[in-house]
């Protein structure tokens, strides 16, 4: 069961705001004097159908306690405004319909209409204030629910910006790989330029792992991350899409073409000097280089932007466990076991 006590928001008769519309004012004072009598404060009361939208917009009420007929509208195209408002501000108001009309088929046409109860005039004396706490209970019911999916819905954003954020290297996951690859399609596409994918993979990687405890091995692959940053350029999008893994989009001019031979340089067989002493870091790299002109004349955008998503799927770490060989040139020629990595059980 849930515990609406512990609801920051819970109503009660100091904190309810209850709203009386009603055309006749000797309605009106009855209804008024039962909820003063039962402890409410917060009331107001309006005859005008004009006045109702001000009213709702400026007193904000929980509750709405309404005649079924008044001069030139009902009661039932109200509590429909009143939903429509609800479903904007993703909020609920408790509707009492308060009425002369005790058929059964008046009372499920306003329940059809979003209406929350219905009280028979003859009746406001006796069951009002009773079925004003069964609504006070309700409506902290759904401000709890509310609450809850609030904090739920942060909780999801969180996780999913952790998802595409490596705690270690601080760089994009292969899912914010993924999201930034299209972009440079849609980017790359629409100026005629060049796309190169590139990956780098730390071959010692294991052996680095079964040597150090995590805390090191975190330091080695940030220490590896501010080294492998240094060689692009702002523009150029870097991301850890593995835990041995990083890939690079790099987007040139139509003529340029990329160069593993840098990266190799500065990265392959180097010693890497962290305060847990000299690590030396091992490194295979593979490149996809994709010139869009290639294909403008043959293919048309939508086949273009297929070609080259399936270009880079094949060069970077995939989710779905298969087994795929390198398409491009690959120094040493070896097919890799792609899995889903989670970094922080490295």
């Amino acid at each position: 069961m849930m515990n609406t006590t512990a609801n920051k928001d819970a109503i009660t008769a100091q904190t309810l705001r209850a709203l009386i519309i009603d055309d006749t004012r000797l309605s009106q004072h009855v209804i008024q004097q039962q909820l003063l009598e039962g402890g409410y404060e917060h009331i107001r009361c309006i005859e005008s159908p004009k006045e109702i939208r001000h009213h709702i917009e400026t007193f904000a009420p929980n509750i709405i306690l309404l005649d079924w007929m008044m001069p030139g509208v009902n009661g039932l195209s109200i509590t429909r405004m009143i939903r429509a408002q609800d479903k904007i501000k993703q909020t609920h108001t408790y509707v009492f319909m308060i009425t002369g009309k005790d058929d059964q088929e008046s009372m499920m046409q306003a329940f059809q209409e979003g209406v929350d109860d219905f009280i028979p005039k003859s009746a406001v004396s006796t069951q009002l204030i009773p079925r004003m706490l069964r609504a006070q209970k309700m409506l902290s019911q759904f401000y709890f629910q509310r609450q809850h999916i609030n904090a739920l819905t942060l909780q999801v954003a969180q996780q999913k910006r952790l998802m595409t954020l490596d705690p270690v290297s601080k760089l994009p996951t292969h899912r914010g790989f993924q999201m930034a690859f299209n972009k440079a399609v849609d980017s790359a596409s629409a100026r005629n330029h060049g796309l190169s994918c590139m990956l780098v993979q730390i071959s010692n990687y294991q052996d680095l792992k079964n040597r150090l405890p995590t805390p090191p091995l975190h330091r080695v692959i940030q220490h590896f991350t501010e080294r492998l940053l240094k060689l692009y350029r702002p523009s150029d999008f870097v991301a850890r899409t593995g835990v041995d893994e990083f890939a690079i989009l790099m987007q040139h001019g139509k003529d340029q073409i990329t160069s593993l031979d840098r990266v190799e340089r500065a990265l392959d067989n180097f010693a890497l000097k962290t305060k847990d002493g000299y690590h030396i870091i091992e490194i295979n790299t593979a490149n996809a280089h994709l010139q869009t002109e290639t294909f403008a004349d043959e293919w048309n955008e939508t086949q273009l932007r297929q070609y080259l998503r399936r270009s880079a799927q094949d060069a970077i770490p995939l989710s779905n466990r298969l087994r795929l060989t390198w398409p491009h040139e690959d120094p040493i020629g070896r097919t890799q076991h792609m899995e889903d990595y989670i970094f922080a059980t490295e």
